[in-house]
């Protein structure tokens, strides 16, 4: 179908269950729905900043430790208060934003060097 998108065999992520990470304060069923979908709109938001770095001519050190801080608020916000994780589910909200970091971090260099390549050739 064309509203579930297959990652592996035993991950489906729904076009609902991103439309509720959109939403504020959405219900969620477990946490492992939370953080599939969370999951994607980290990703969709590192791609956004590399993009708007590389439009913006960010290069080096500074490109790299402003994305650090403003991914690390853009989550904690997001986590914390726009949907109220703590209160909701059985898990930190530090562990969620601990959690696949690193794929998020590279996805943004990724976007930002081929698009500061583009942009700048």
């Amino acid at each position: 179908m064309l509203d579930t998108f297959i990652l592996t065999e035993r991950c489906k992520v729904t076009a609902q269950q991103i439309k509720k990470g959109f939403l504020p304060n959405s219900e969620w069923n477990d946490t492992e729905e939370f953080v599939e979908s969370y999951y994607w709109i980290k990703e969709l938001f590192a791609v956004l900043s590399g993009i708007l770095f590389s439009c913006l001519g960010f290069t080096g050190i500074f490109a790299i430790i402003s994305f650090i801080v403003i991914n690390y608020l853009f989550q904690l916000i997001y986590v914390k208060d726009y949907h109220l994780v703590s209160r909701k589910l059985d898990e930190s909200p530090q562990n969620i934003i601990g959690s696949t970091w690193f794929s998020n971090f590279a996805t943004f260099l990724m976007t930002w060097v081929l698009s500061y390549s583009i942009l700048k050739n």
